[in-house]
Formats: C-alpha cells, structure tokens, sequence
C-alpha cells in the first residue's frame, strides 16, 4: 500500500496492552510468529504520524524527533523491521509495511539515504517530510554500531541484545525522556556457556518484579505473546510452528503464566530442582519471627552474594531471598544486606551468618580480615564454615530431593530469592572439566547454596537428629562468636 497499512491496523489483544504502554522500557517477549514485532513496529509507525488510538503522543522537547532501529546485522534488518515499517509497492498482496513505501517518502519530499548506495540494500536514514521525524538504521555487528553522543527519543531494539549495548541505550534516551522497545525471545544455541539474552531473566525481569512488589509499579514492562494469540493465524498453522519447535527450545519459548521458564543445556549442579515444584509465591509470609533468619555469604569484591534462610521445626529449608553484589566492598555490601532485610522482614529480631573460612585471611590491601569487618558491623552471631564443594553440593541435593510433611525440604520464593531459583535451574558443570562452571555469576549464588548444604550435614538437619535451635529455647541458643566460630 503506497500510504502505509499504519491506518488500518488493529492490535490483537494480547498486541493491545503495549500499544497504550507508556513505560520507559517495554519488553515484548515471545515465540516466533507471535507478533510481536510487528506490534513493536506498529508502536514505532505510531510515533512517526504523531497519532495513536490507544496512547498520547507527545512531541520530543527539543529537536528532532530521532528513533533508532536496532537488529544484530543489517541483513535481519532489511528481512524484519524494514519490511514491517515500509510499504513494498511492489508485491502489494504481501504487503505488511505500516508506513509509506520509500519511492513515496521521497516523492513527498523526503530523504532516504542509504549506507553505500542504494543497491547494496542497506538502509542508513529515513527522515519524513513535514513530520520533524527521522529514522535510523543500526546494526550490532562488528565496527558498525556507535552509539557516541546520541540523545534519542525512541530506540526499537528487534531481537536480543547484550546486556552493555541496553544499558548505554536507556541512557541515550535520559535527555529526552525517550523510550527503549525491545522485541525478542530469550533463549537459542549457547554463545559460550551463556543462553543469549540471559541477562534479561537473571538481571532486568527480577529488578521489575522487585519494582512492583516494593512499590507497585516500575519503570518497565513485560509483555508475553504467544503463537496461538495471533489472530492471522489459523489453529492448523499453530499447531504446525509449535511441532517444529523442539522440546528444550518449548521450555524458553512457551513461557506459561506470563513467566519465564528457562532451560539450561547441559549437566545441572542442582539437578533436583524443579521451579514447579520448589518455587513459591509469597513465601515471605511464613517468615517465622521467633525462628533464626540465618544469612549464608560469600566474600569477594567483584560479586559478593548473601541468601537467606529460615530452617522451621520440621528441618524444612525456606530461602526468602537473595543479593548479588557487583564491585562492592564487604562493608557497603554488609551495610545494604542489612538495609534488605529491614525492608523485607522488619519484624526479623534474630540473626546467624554463615562466612566462609577465608574471612579469616589477612591480605595486604586491608589490615582487617572480612571476620573483623562482621564484627565491626555488629554481626557478632556467625559461623566460619570450610565448604567441601562436592560434599556440599550432595548434601544441599539431598534436601532439595525430599519431602516434608508433604512439603519440599526446600522452597525459594519467587520474587526475592529469583537470584537462587535462577542458579538453581541454571548454573552448570564444565564440559570439559566436570567441575562447577567458572562463570564469574552463578557461582557466587552457588557458594552460597553449597554453604547452606555444608550446613545442614553439620547440623544434623538431613538425617532428622534434632536439630540445636529449637524455637521453644530460641533465645538461649547465643553463645559469643568466638565459641560459634569453627572450621575445617
């Protein structure tokens, strides 16, 4: 269509709720053939005309209205948003294309610039005539994204980018109170020993749900689309894109519930974990205030992480939640674990940590070992645990395979321990090796996880001896540090 196909376009529900989005980031995950590029596309064609049915549009505060399109190389480009955004006049029976076609933008008096000459296909520019409104086209690949300088207003990132390029995104936008729309699906063949696009359900979707549960609302949105709510498609044509879909790629690609669900090839450190089975909403509200909330640590500047956990009378294991440092020193980390779990279990009066035995080691940058930074901060309340990985591994295995009471011996809260539910369900031995994978990640959430394990054994919580801090004398379980401290 020589006008675009913008003016007759009606999101399919599930398209609907991003269309009317506001947010600074929004998020449209899905399978392939769920539409949702196309709706990313039809918000960015939205843009350039200025109108939408569904949303208010404003104009940019200075400047130029300047919107980024963004794909991993120039070739997927020319194949997916540009065949989305401009019109093809001709193949007008094939026709998708929301805005004009290019012939026409520059007929109307528009200017349409192209990398190296038109006929290498590759598309640099577009600006609109009378609209104050330009496109322009990026690519990911090698030496040929800048991102220098830019203020922008929207950026269309259409499929997965590294987790570098989308933090100096949402800054280009800062100036002008712009908007990053991103069109992917998280998952595909391992680059390395990392599932593309990761980040995105280790880091970004639990600092959303973490926005909304703290204060009702965040900055970004997620939204799921699935194959079956595309209302072009035909039940048959569904059942046939699901049937080529293979059972690994189902359990990233068919996210049930509004949810990830994410499936790491490979050995599992914590083979028995099963997120139907030990991941819980809510799980803060059986914080037990007469119970010890213990913290199990692991030191180190680059990413220190802490997990915590109660232990109720049944030697059931409650993970509530879990923090992850990045380039934090112990007394800063120390100082927002505290603020944590203020803020999550005000009403929590006793406390235990775990540290690992090289809290004890002196280093000639600090004349402090970490041991004396726990106590200068007050948490005089600790064991110093040496953690047979391997051991450790098995015995956390162990209680992470049984049944309590008709209970898992082990539940994760799904909000403010996602950081453990993820490692859990992702970390990974080397293939080369067979040792727990070196990632510089997940393996600082699974040090806290073996520690916790090495603890159990210690204290006789997987073979069901009675265990030593029955709630009933509870407060006569504090001895000093000095007599709770011990190693191996």
């Amino acid at each position: 269509m020589k006008y675009g196909n913008i003016y007759f376009y009606t999101p399919y529900p599930q398209q609907l709720p991003i269309h009317k989005d506001t947010n600074k980031v929004i998020n449209g995950h899905g399978q392939n053939s769920s539409g949702k590029s196309y709706a990313c596309a039809a918000y960015v064609a939205e843009e350039v005309t200025g109108k939408s049915q569904y949303r208010e549009i404003t104009k940019p505060p200075f400047g130029v209205k300047t919107i980024w399109i963004i794909t991993t190389s120039f070739q997927i480009q020319l194949n997916s948003s540009q065949s989305l955004l401009f019109s093809n006049e001709y193949a007008p029976t094939k026709d998708i294309g929301l805005l004009p076609s290019l012939k026409t933008i520059e007929e109307q008096g528009g200017v349409v610039v192209w990398e190296k000459g038109k006929k290498d296909g590759i598309l640099k520019r577009v600006v609109f005539p009378g609209r104050d409104v330009q496109i322009e086209f990026k690519s990911m690949e090698s030496g040929s994204f800048n991102m220098a300088g830019a203020a922008l207003d929207i950026i269309w990132v259409d499929e997965i980018c590294p987790q570098d390029i989308y933090n100096e995104l949402v800054t280009r936008v800062l100036r002008k109170g712009g908007q990053v729309i991103m069109s992917y699906l998280v998952g595909g063949k391992p680059v390395g020993k990392r599932i593309p696009g990761e980040w995105v359900v280790t880091d970004l979707y639990p600092q959303y749900e973490e926005d909304v549960s703290t204060t009702g609302k965040s900055n970004m949105s997620f939204y799921f689309l699935t194959v079956d709510g595309n209302h072009s498609l035909d039940s048959e044509s569904v059942k046939e894109i699901i049937g080529m879909t293979t059972q690994s790629e189902r359990a990233w690609r068919f996210s049930p519930g509004g949810k990830f669900n994410i499936q790491a090839e490979g050995t599992h450190i914590f083979d028995p974990y099963e997120p139907d089975l030990h991941l819980r909403e809510n799980l803060l509200e059986q914080f037990n205030d007469m119970d010890i909330l213990y913290r199990a640590w692991d030191l180190g500047y680059a990413r220190p992480a802490m997990t915590a956990f109660q232990i109720d009378k049944y030697n059931r294991v409650r993970i509530m939640f879990s923090l992850l440092g990045n380039q934090e020193i112990l007394n800063d980390f120390i100082e927002r674990v505290q603020a944590r779990t203020k803020e999550l279990l005000p009403q929590a009066t006793y406390f235990h940590e775990l540290i690992p035995h090289d809290a004890r080691r002196t280093y000639d940058t600090s004349p402090k070992t970490s041991e004396m930074i726990f106590q200068d901060s007050g948490l005089r309340k600790y064991t110093v645990i040496y953690v047979h990985a391997e051991e450790s591994i098995l015995a956390f295995n162990k209680h992470l395979s049984r049944l309590i009471k008709g209970e898992p011996a082990i539940l994760v809260d799904g909000t403010y321990a996602a950081l453990s539910a993820n490692c859990m369900q992702l970390y990974l031995r080397d293939e080369n090796t067979g040792k727990p994978l070196n990632d510089k990640y997940y393996i600082h959430l699974a040090d806290n996880l073996k520690m916790i394990g090495a603890f159990l054994k210690r204290e006789g919580v997987l073979d069901d001896t009675k265990i030593k801090w029955d709630s009933s004398n509870i407060r006569g379980y504090y001895p000093s540090a000095k007599e709770v401290s011990y190693g191996e």
